[in-house]
């Protein structure tokens, strides 16, 4: 099973994949800096990442993603007018904690920090994007959660045996349901 963190740049999904790392037995997957030469052919480079993933992915183990490898895709592409990668084997198998921060704090959060590949101004977009591709998926949407929270809720999972199409749906979907 993977179980991605997701939501915008700058809403703490880096921040909690760190603090879990140690709370939840899981092989760790960080999500990896992507620099501006890439932009022109980004649509390549996450079909490659999908196309290994579903190479080396093993279904008796449990990954923890910094960003899912179709979703953060997908959304940004709806912002930025790129092509959608797809795979049914990782869609089944992903389970995604969505982070959800008010828009405000986001931009609050990005004045504070900055990003270069990131225009603040597309928050608006990007959040409506998220709600978009994240209904494909299997989610559970969390406001401001512990760590100890979303390690609970990845245990939980394991625990109940959440494994390919067998697995239920996610106990909150989008876009009004909350932890």
């Amino acid at each position: 099973m993977l179980i991605c963190l997701e939501g915008p740049d700058k809403c703490g999904k880096t921040s909690m994949f760190n603090a879990l790392r140690g709370k939840v037995d899981a092989v760790f997957v960080p999500g990896l800096p992507i620099a501006k030469e890439l932009f022109p052919v980004m649509y390549l480079a996450e079909l490659r990442n999908v196309k290994l993933w579903e190479l080396l992915y093993d279904p008796s183990r449990l990954y923890v993603c910094d960003r899912s490898p179709l979703v953060t895709h997908n959304a940004y592409s709806m912002v930025y007018g790129r092509r959608f990668v797809h795979s049914d084997l990782l869609q089944r198998e992903t389970r995604i904690a969505y982070f959800k921060v008010p828009e405000a704090e986001l931009r609050r959060r990005y004045a504070a920090i900055g990003d270069e590949n990131f225009d603040a101004e597309n928050y608006s977009k990007l959040l409506a994007a998220y709600d978009h591709v994240l209904r494909d998926f299997n989610v559970t949407v969390f406001n401001a959660p512990t760590v100890d929270e979303v390690a609970e809720w990845i245990q939980e999972l394991v625990k109940d045996g959440c494994n390919g199409a067998s697995a239920p749906r996610g106990r909150n979907s989008l876009p009004t349901s909350s932890v």
